[in-house]
Parts: C-alpha cells; sequence; structure tokens
C-alpha cells in the first residue's frame, strides 16, 4: 500500500505563510486571524474566512498549495459516479474525503481534510486497490458531491429509515392486531347499543368522556400546581446545577468549547429569513464553532433564493433538502442531522430569538450531567422555555401566550419534579447529537415529531430536562392558521399514543411505570380533553336548563361530574394560566385569562379536525405561517 506523493501527508510551510505569500492576504490578515484563533481555538482558516478577507475557494486552494497536492472544484469536475455509488453516504460524510478517480491500480481520493495513513487505509480496504493519491476540495465541495450522488440512499435515510429499521416506533406502521380488534369491537358495541339501548349507550359514553376529561384537567391541574409551588426552588437548583456546568466550562476556555450545529428548517418562510441571521448571530458561542444549517425544500424556489440573497455568514449555509415524501419538517431535520458536525445539535425555527446565552446554558446542563452521581438515565437533551414575543397583538396572541407560559413555567416544572417523561416542544431541543442518531432521529411520518421523540428518549433509558432560558416565538395571530396548528399538533398527540400504546407492556418496560401519567394523562388526555370538550358543556347546559331529549335522563353524579368538569375544571385552569402568565409577563396579561373557555373551543374545534385527519390524512402537516406579526420586539418589551 503506497501513495505516490508519500512524503506531502507530513504537510509543509504553515498555511498562514502560504497564504500571505500567494497574496491571498495580508500580515495584518494572520495576525488578526491568529488573535482570534488564540481566544476560540479552531483552524486558522476557519478564522480568516469568517473575517471575510479570503473565499473557502481561495483558502483550500492555499491548502492544496501548502500540501502540495493538487486542488480540484467538485461542481466543475465531479466525482466519478460508479465510485460514489459503492460508498455509504451517511458515513461518508463523518471521514471528509470521497473517491475522486479510479486510474488502474491508483485510487484518487478528494479530501478536504489534510491526507492521513488512516484516509488510505481506509481507501484500500473500501475498494481493494493498491495505490492511493490525493486531491484537495472544499468541505462544502464533498457535501455537495454527496448530497447529488448519493441523492436516493439520502432521501431514504431521511425518510425511510426509523420505519424501516424500527417499524414499531415509527407512526408509519399501522395499528397492531389488538388495536384493531378493540377498534372494531368499540365500533360494534357502540352502533348496538345505540340501536338497542339509545339512552344507556350515550350515557356511558357520556360518562367515559367525563371521565378522561377528569383525569385530563387533573394531570394539568396537579402539575401545574407542583410545579408554581416548586418553581423558586426547582430555579435555584436549576440555577445550581447550570453554575456547576459553567465552572466545569469555566475550567475550559472558548478553544476547548464543542462545535454546537443549528438547524433550522424553513418552508415557504422567504419573508423571515432575514431574522435567521440575525438571531443566530447574537448567539454568545465561538463562531468559528458554530455550523447553522438552513433547511429548504428543494421546490421552495423563493425561500432558496431569499436565504442566497441575504449572503449569510461563512458559518451558515443553506442546505437544500432534495424531494420527496413525506414533505415535513422532522424529514428535513433528518437531512441536517447526516450533515451535523456539531457535538451539541439545537432546532430553531425560523423566526426563533432565543436568548443568547442559551447554548452556553445547555451545555452547561449536559457537563453537569456527565458528573451527576446518578447515571441511571443520562440527559439525551435539554428544552428551553418558549414564549412569545408579539403577545400583545391580539387577543388570540394573548390567550397563546398564556397558554404557553403554563406549559413551560408551570407544568414542566411539576413534570420534572415527578421524574415523568417530557414531550419536547417544536423548537429550542438542544440534544447530544451522538444520542440523537442513536435514537434514530425524529419520525418523519409523525406530525408532532418533537413530542413523539421526548418519549421515545424515555422508552431508550434517556431523559428530558430543562433549562432557564427562553426562546421568543412568534405566536399564530390569525384564527384559522390557529386552527390549523392545533390540529397538527393534536392529530400528532393522536398518533404518538397510538404508536407507544402498540405494545404498552413493552413501553412501560422500557420507559418506566411512569412513563404512563405522561402518556395517558398528557397524549392521551389532551385529544380526550379537547374532544368531550363540548361536550362536557352540552351535559352542563342540558342538566341545568331540564331539556328532556330522547327520554335521556342525566344521573346527579354524572351532572355533577360534567358541571365540575365545564366550570371548576376551567375556573382551575384559567386561575393557574392567570398565575403563571403574571410570572411571566406581568399582571396586566392575567385578566384575558377568563377567556379561556372560548379559546378552549378553537381546540375543540382542531381536535375534531385531527380525528378526522387521523383516519383520512394522518401525514398530511398544515404548515404554520411565520412573519404575520412584523418584526420581533426587543426581549425588554415582553420580559
Amino acid at each position: 500500500m503506497t501513495t505516490s506523493n508519500g512524503p506531502r501527508l507530513d504537510g509543509g510551510r504553515p498555511l498562514g505563510q502560504v497564504l500571505v505569500e500567494a497574496g491571498l492576504i495580508t500580515r495584518q490578515n494572520l495576525a488578526d486571524a491568529l488573535t482570534q484563533q488564540s481566544r476560540s481555538g479552531g483552524r486558522i482558516g476557519t478564522h480568516l474566512v469568517l473575517m471575510g478577507v479570503i473565499s473557502r475557494l481561495e483558502l483550500y486552494s492555499g491548502v492544496a498549495d501548502q500540501l502540495g497536492f493538487p486542488f480540484v472544484d467538485l461542481t466543475a469536475e465531479p466525482a466519478e459516479s460508479h465510485l460514489m455509488e459503492h460508498i455509504d453516504p451517511r458515513a461518508q460524510l463523518e471521514l471528509d474525503w470521497i473517491p475522486y478517480r479510479l486510474e488502474e491500480d491508483t485510487l484518487v481520493v478528494a479530501t478536504s481534510e489534510p491526507p492521513t495513513r488512516e484516509i488510505i487505509r481506509e481507501a484500500v480496504a473500501a475498494f481493494g486497490v493498491q495505490h492511493v493519491d490525493f486531491v484537495i476540495t472544499t468541505d462544502w465541495d464533498i457535501d455537495q458531491a454527496i448530497s447529488s450522488q448519493c441523492r436516493g440512499r439520502l432521501i431514504f435515510n431521511a425518510a425511510e429509515e426509523l420505519a424501516a429499521l424500527r417499524p414499531d416506533q415509527s407512526a408509519k406502521g399501522k395499528p397492531v392486531t389488538w388495536q384493531r380488534l378493540v377498534t372494531y369491537m368499540v365500533a360494534v358495541a357502540l352502533i348496538a347499543g345505540l340501536i338497542l339501548q339509545p339512552a344507556n349507550t350515550i350515557l356511558a359514553v357520556l360518562a367515559i368522556l367525563n371521565v378522561v376529561f377528569a383525569l385530563a384537567i387533573m394531570f394539568k391541574v396537579v402539575t401545574t400546581t407542583v410545579g408554581l409551588i416548586r418553581m423558586r426552588e426547582e430555579r435555584l437548583l436549576r440555577r445550581a446545577l447550570r453554575e456547576a456546568g459553567a465552572r466545569m466550562a469555566a475550567r475550559q476556555d472558548d478553544t476547548d468549547l464543542p462545535v454546537y450545529t443549528i438547524l433550522v428548517p424553513v418552508f415557504r418562510e422567504a419573508n423571515v429569513v432575514n431574522m435567521v441571521m440575525e438571531h443566530v448571530g447574537h448567539l454568545d458561542w465561538p463562531k468559528s464553532k458554530l455550523q447553522v444549517l438552513i433547511l429548504a425544500e428543494e421546490d421552495d424556489h423563493e425561500t432558496i433564493e431569499a436565504c442566497k440573497e441575504a449572503k449569510p455568514p461563512e458559518f451558515v449555509r443553506l442546505l437544500v433538502v432534495p424531494r420527496g415524501t413525506p414533505q415535513t419538517k422532522p424529514r428535513a431535520c433528518n437531512f441536517g442531522l447526516m450533515f451535523s458536525l456539531g457535538e451539541y445539535l439545537v432546532i430553531y425555527d425560523a423566526e426563533d430569538q432565543p436568548d443568547p446565552d442559551q447554548l452556553r446554558n445547555a451545555h452547561a446542563a449536559f457537563l453537569a450531567d456527565q458528573h451527576a452521581e446518578d447515571q441511571s438515565r443520562p440527559l439525551a437533551c435539554v428544552q428551553a422555555a418558549l414564549n412569545y414575543f408579539n403577545w400583545k397583538s391580539n387577543l388570540l396572541t394573548r390567550m397563546f401566550t398564556l397558554e404557553y407560559s403554563s406549559w413551560f413555567d408551570g407544568m414542566l416544572y411539576g413534570m420534572e419534579f415527578f421524574r415523568l417523561p417530557i414531550p419536547l416542544g417544536g423548537t429550542s431541543n438542544h440534544f447530544r447529537t451522538d444520542r440523537l442518531r442513536e435514537l434514530g432521529g425524529w419520525d418523519p411520518y409523525n406530525v408532532t415529531e418533537d413530542a413523539d421523540l421526548g418519549m421515545r428518549a424515555s422508552a431508550a433509558g434517556y431523559r428530558v430536562g430543562t433549562i432557564e432560558s427562553t426562546t421568543w416565538e412568534e405566536a399564530c395571530s390569525q384564527i384559522p392558521a390557529f386552527i390549523r396548528q392545533r390540529t397538527r399538533w393534536i392529530k400528532g398527540y393522536m398518533i404518538t399514543a397510538l404508536v407507544d400504546l402498540r405494545y404498552p407492556i413493552k413501553f412501560t418496560r422500557a420507559a418506566g411505570a411512569r412513563s404512563l401519567f405522561t402518556l395517558i394523562g398528557l397524549i392521551v388526555g389532551t385529544p380526550f380533553l379537547f374532544l368531550s370538550y363540548p361536550i362536557v358543556w352540552g351535559i352542563t347546559i342540558y342538566v341545568y336548563l331540564g331539556f328532556e331529549t330522547f327520554g335521556l335522563t342525566i344521573p346527579d353524579w354524572l351532572g355533577a361530574l360534567a358541571t365540575f368538569n365545564a366550570v371548576f375544571g376551567n375556573i382551575l385552569i384559567l386561575g393557574l394560566a392567570a398565575i403563571t402568565g403574571a410570572v411571566r409577563h406581568g399582571w396586566r396579561i392575567s385578566g384575558y385569562a377568563v377567556l379561556n373557555p372560548v379559546y378552549w373551543c378553537l381546540h375543540a374545534i382542531a381536535s375534531w379536525r385531527a380525528l378526522f385527519q387521523v383516519f383520512f390524512q394522518p401525514f398530511h402537516w398544515e404548515k404554520t405561517p411565520h412573519g404575520l406579526s412584523g418584526a420581533p420586539e426587543e426581549n425588554a418589551a415582553v420580559h
């Protein structure tokens, strides 16, 4: 095994010197880049590119000159397709080289890294050649070559791999035998009951709905109340953990920080692309250790053009997701995951405005977990709090804000106290990338892939934590858009429940008995809560106005339960929403909580749409429009 140019594997003159001698940079440019490198680490070439004094193409041409190998532009001279057919595209993305040419018994390898004998061994083992030679190209060219020449396999990995390798965990699979049998039996019993004993059958259905409604209400009330009571203690505890992690991080300087990948899936969002550049630019993390991937769908030409016209900085890259089905956010994220370089990874929506120190807070939480005594359930992900910068836009955004304040500033604290599995929100999920890959990424066929992934993490023996940091989002300000969004969320909860309950004993053994409280009380309970909401109010009105229909007499206990659910359940929920809203935004928003019964009527509409779609459009993704409320307000205006 030899190379045609063995001595050049050891490199040559320093890269900075090569670039100065070639006239590509000045000595002052080099001095400035060295200063930046001493502060935050990373490669000198990365800093020169980030400074804008040299292009990526010029940098790698200089690397080729430094090492004494030819430079190739893979867009103009692509790799031989028959060679690319033999690689595993995902594995090759991690290796930073691809087969370029086969010349008799010599394989020419295109690499963006200094050639090493390890690459030679890998190439010889993969292609059975006697000799290996090298050409230099850019890292982006290698990614683009794999993306274009291994398109079909990458599409499969992003869309179908979870369903193929773990069909019991994918929403693509159909209900299992016992689920189908129970569904048929319930349907037959209901139809027979309505024919033979209509009054008793209706009473039985009403009783079941009211009991499940009460259980769902109590889950929210108990967890949110405990979260509020323990909020101060939990915040102090999390702050102590964060400070412990921060002290560990402080022992390292920025030169030792890992690479952090940010995925930003966008679809028909040309109007908010510039927000991405602005908000990620404010994050307190060395830009030389930051990889931002904007994931745009191949047929979304307007957003792709907007991304190009925005001229993003060098740490921000547009990654075009090949056309395919299902065309969903999790499929795009899976595609981005294959190109992710970071030790940690976070998802942001295009309009998101995360707190500047959020990445450092998440990193500190992971460091603290690594040194924790209890490693029975290691940390796979931390969820930042979500809230809304446009909460003052109209009544709907105020109600949305009260709901999110109750969820992220109350209920999640309670769920964490009870050590219950936490369904993730759709954004600001910070992962250890290796554990995310171990979990199989996101399920492209689940329209609430975030909640599903939180439950799968629990079943895999991991846990989801929270951090005291906020991402400011845009709340839906239009009722039709809100109903479409809630339809998708509630439908996803229904599908997640069906997936997790395929093998309930297996799931409970893996995730623990506590997981059933989240699964039944939240994942199953939330759709039931909103589906039964108009029915619960209907019974209350029926009882207290004395209507007589079909000779139906409501038992006192059922009337009392329905009244408790409709009246006192609403009072409890709106009271907690008022308190958590006041904690986050002040008492001026709390009065709007009295509109919660009307707000839940919108959820009821969405939940019945969701139930219809579960049967007829299970994978249909109703996109949430962004940019309806204009530019985000400053954080000072929303605290």
